[in-house]
């Protein structure tokens, strides 16, 4: 059985999220961060969209937009990216932190691509929104975690 992880995570409205933790939708921070730094610099930021260039310049030229990413418990919006930085960040979004970082620390895609929630929503999806809220999750949802 192929493993996974995910994030449960309820914002400031009382919503509950949860999103998959893909590996291949991940990158590294490549310097320490701040908590006002509003800049960060990765590994590379083509997974971050799906390894999708043409994503990546449709985000780019809407930059009204944002898209979401984690750094351990940290929600992080950025409107931009440049090169290999994240840019024009807004740091601990959704009633998150914003805290310091360390180079070598995991950054996750937090979009709307990786949420559960949007999968069970979209039409053709293998599995519904209470499949979902009900565990055991069926495994449908554990494909998709796994990234079947």
């Amino acid at each position: 059985m192929a493993g996974y992880s995910y994030r449960v995570f309820v914002d400031t409205l009382g919503n509950t999220h949860y999103y998959r933790k893909n590996a291949s939708n991940s990158v590294l921070i490549t310097a320490d961060i701040s908590p006002e730094d509003t800049v960060i610099p990765v590994t590379e930021v083509l997974p971050l969209f799906n390894n999708d260039l043409t994503f990546l310049n449709r985000f780019n030229n809407a930059p009204l937009v944002p898209q979401a990413a984690w750094i351990n418990n940290e929600r992080i919006e950025f409107f931009a990216v440049d090169g290999n930085n994240l840019v024009q960040c807004l740091r601990g979004t959704a009633g998150t932190s914003a805290v310091l970082h360390s180079f070598g620390d995991r950054l996750w895609d937090g979009s709307e691509r990786q949420s559960l929630i949007a999968e069970a929503n979209r039409t053709g999806s293998a599995f519904s929104v209470e499949d979902v809220k009900t565990f055991p999750w069926p495994q449908s949802v554990i494909d998709f975690l796994a990234g079947i």
